[in-house]
């Protein structure tokens, strides 16, 4: 059983090689251009062959359809037509080919005016040998309209060209694919038996019009029935019934209860039974009753699996309306609730702080305890109030002495002892308010910059909600149906962003199938695609796991590191992470935990970790940095802290963000001439301590970024740093951190010391 399942697999994956992807639709290519070029139009060949050839196709598959619709010109007859629609589809294929490189050769405008002009070219040139009758230039203008209009049909079929999104979107595209079915299959040889005749290509236009139905229910149906029965009539030069009665039946398929492909076959053959039934008794074809009860029976009997792969529409006509109102509605709600939490941190932040009783009050405080019924009370009052200098005593020390006050007190007062005693005890609680006072102040302040951060995130979801993202619904499935080949049953979404970059998120419960063969998906999308993706970002949820895809810049980052525990210590304090965004930017995090050891290195990973958890959740870096500083303010339990330095580069538009919350400098090095200059970024003096330090830098091509630990700079001045950096003739960043961390290691070094290059440069498909 092992080697048959092993046999079955090897022969699944050789036909999957050998037959799939892009030999079947090369081999499909050129067997669509061939029955193109066969249909005729009353007697007359038809120009859908040259209007196929007008899409934008790639080299293989352009080859294929010029040969398709040469052979199909040549053998379908030997007359002046078949001349010249070869010479035609030579006009249009060399035209293409010289233009491919240009973007704007795949718009609709152009597709439809490269048949026309060709077609138009060579008109001329038959009118002249043929007479300009004006039969013969009528005829020439309806053929060139037909030609405009198949190659924006067959254009929208194939999804050869920019794609308009809307409401109907799905359903144009569908229509246009059955229409170009009924197209090819309109060259089928009628059979005849007994007097009767029988059309395969009908049989598989009813097909259409029946699966149109059930896809896109009333709309669907007699819209391919209207355009599909308008095709087999001109294609058939009979009487022209079959427009209106495949629009019948379409709307009868359509109509049908229970929504189950069956009913959709049943109800078609009863609406062409009944229409063929009412017609005259000489325009009756008998034939079409038996043709759609073929067709009928071929739908029903469809497997259901083949049947989901269907396109059937869910979405109704005001769905993107309705999505945009719920966006709006998000949006709103978001912004109010942001307004919330503003309004809480200025109540919090304009508290009113508990009054402070004046030293002197403490001392008349004492006073009246100790000396209520004395007469030299306001006397003594007075005395102690003058002498300011006795008072900074006993607040620099905390209690009260006789010898602090004035002879003449100390001699007035019988009770100097218990007066001393009761001041002490009156400046010890003094002390503890203004000390928990202090405390709680604080407290208000981190708590309302909590509360203003989180309604700057609020604003911040709700503002990337107006952001309009292009989904690429044929993608989406292309991709799904790509994942289920691989094993994989998974939700998939595509979109462009608002700068025209590729995304696409693929999420299932599980990826581990298609684990090892992420670098052949990644391979195959970036066929499908025309895009350049890199290797995926991985997420791992609780319950869902998911691979992120986006499109690659023309710049990126090589990395590399180098760190150095301090002597004597176990391990580093210093942490450090980098990774990719969803929106290509690359995020470098490195933290410096106060001393060395494993107290630091413990609280360093935490940092890091929280950092890389908020700006994979898409959180601007500043705002993850300013809620990271204000929970380690909260929590200060152990007096730990570690720094903070985050350094975004973003290819785009080759800038360099960084964000720094007391950690050392960032340094970048530039090309200048046959040398090096050295910049430092984040070195502000004029900044306190405990502030965040913000600065953004264009980068140029060529340009190594360096962030580095308290450590490595700590013999030598920021200026000798640069000096030596600069004559560093190395453009490797791995070995470039090491001949720096080498050239900072000084005898008894204290710290830890790290070193993160980054050198910016161009990706491989742009060099």
């Amino acid at each position: 059983m092992k080697r048959w399942q092993k046999w079955k697999t090897w022969l699944k994956e050789g036909l999957r090689q050998h037959f799939g992807g892009d030999a079947a639709g090369t081999a499909l290519t050129g067997a669509v251009g061939f029955f193109l070029a066969r249909a005729v139009i009353y007697g007359a060949l038809a120009p859908f062959g040259v209007a196929f050839l007008a899409l934008p196709m790639r080299n293989l598959r352009a080859t294929a359809a010029f040969v398709g619709v040469i052979a199909g010109s040549v053998s379908a007859a030997g007359t002046v037509d078949s001349l010249r629609y070869v010479a035609a589809a030579l006009i249009v294929a060399s035209v293409r080919f010289i233009l491919r490189a240009f973007p704007w050769t795949r718009r609709y405008a152009f597709v439809a005016g490269l048949p026309l002009f060709s077609l138009a070219a060579t008109g001329a040139v038959w009118l002249s040998i043929n007479g300009t009758a004006p039969m013969s230039i009528l005829f020439l203008c309806a053929e060139l309209l037909l030609a405009s209009s198949a190659a924006c049909v067959l254009a929208c079929a194939f999804g050869s060209v920019r794609k308009r999104r809307g409401s109907f979107a799905r359903e144009t595209r569908m229509i246009a694919v059955f229409t170009t079915v009924a197209l090819c299959v309109s060259s089928l040889p009628v059979i005849s038996a007994d007097g009767a005749s029988i059309a395969p290509g009908r049989i598989i236009a009813s097909l259409l019009v029946i699966a149109a139905g059930y896809c896109a229910q009333l709309y669907g149906g007699v819209t391919v029935g209207l355009i599909v029965g308008l095709t087999m009539d001109l294609t058939t030069a009979i009487s022209p019934i079959y427009t209106a009665l495949y629009a019948l039946a379409g709307a009868a398929a359509g109509l049908c209860p229970g929504r189950r492909h069956a009913w959709s076959a049943a109800a078609y053959i009863a609406a062409t039974a009944v229409s063929v039934a009412l017609l005259p008794q000489e325009v009756r074809q008998y034939g079409a009753i038996l043709e759609a009860a073929l067709a009928a029976v071929g739908f029903a009997l469809l497997p259901k699996s083949y049947v989901a792969l269907l396109p059937r529409t869910k979405r109704s006509r005001h769905e993107e309306h309705y999505e945009a109102r719920l966006r709006r509605h998000m949006q709103a709600k978001l912004h109010g609730i942001a307004e919330a939490y503003e309004d809480i941190a200025k109540t919090v932040g304009d508290a009113p702080a508990e009054a402070l009783v004046d030293e002197t009050e403490q001392f008349a405080i004492a006073c009246e305890m100790v000396c209520g019924n004395c007469r030299h009370w306001p006397l003594c009052c007075q005395e102690i109030a003058r002498d300011k200098a006795a008072i900074r005593r006993m607040l620099a020390r905390g209690s009260a002495e006789p010898e602090d006050f004035c002879t003449a007190l100390r001699l007035r007062c019988p009770q100097i002892d218990a007066f001393c005693t009761c001041v002490t005890f009156s400046l010890r609680a003094g002390r503890e308010r203004r000390l928990r006072n202090g405390e709680h102040a604080e407290a208000r302040a981190v708590l309302s910059r909590q509360y203003g951060q989180i309604a700057a995130l609020l604003d911040g979801e709700a503002l990337s909600l107006s952001e309009e993202l292009r989904f690429e619904r044929e993608l989406e499935r292309s991709v799904k149906k790509l994942a289920a080949r691989f094993g994989v049953v998974a939700e998939v979404i595509a979109y462009r962003d608002s700068a025209g970059q590729f995304h696409i998120e693929l999420c299932a419960p599980t990826l581990q199938p298609l684990m090892g063969r992420v670098d052949e998906l990644t391979a195959i999308l970036n066929q499908q695609t025309g895009a350049r993706f890199g290797p995926p970002e991985q997420l791992e949820g609780r319950h869902l796991s998911c691979l992120s895809y986006a499109e690659q810049p023309a710049y990126a980052c090589r990395i590399g590191a180098t760190a150095e525990k301090r002597r004597g210590e176990a391990i580093s304090g210093d942490c450090g992470t980098y990774f990719y965004g969803k929106n290509n930017c690359l995020y470098v995090v490195l933290c410096d935990g106060m001393g060395s050891g494993t107290a630091a290195h413990t609280e360093a990973v935490r940092t890091v970790k929280l950092l890389e958890s908020f700006l994979k959740a898409g959180i601007e870096p500043e705002n993850a940095a300013e809620i990271i500083r204000s929970a380690a303010s909260v929590r200060n339990d152990d007096g730990q802290f570690a720094t903070i330095d985050i350094a975004v580069v973003d290819p785009r538009r080759s800038l360099l963000q960084t964000i720094k919350y007391r950690a050392a400098p960032t340094y970048l090095r530039r090309k200048t001439g046959g040398g090096y200059s050295v910049r430092v970024i984040g070195a502000k003096s004029s900044i306190a301590p405990d502030e965040l330090v913000r600065e953004s830098t264009k980068l140029a091509e060529g340009d190594m970024i360096l962030l580095t630990s308290d450590g490595v700079t700590a013999a030598c001045s920021c200026e000798d740093f640069c000096a030596c950096v600069s004559k560093l003739h190395c453009d490797h960043p791995r070995e470039l951190s090491e001949l720096v961390l080498k050239m900072a290691r000084r005898d008894g070094e204290c710290d830890d010391r790290t070193v993160i290059a980054l050198s910016y440069e161009k990706t491989a498909a742009f060099v």
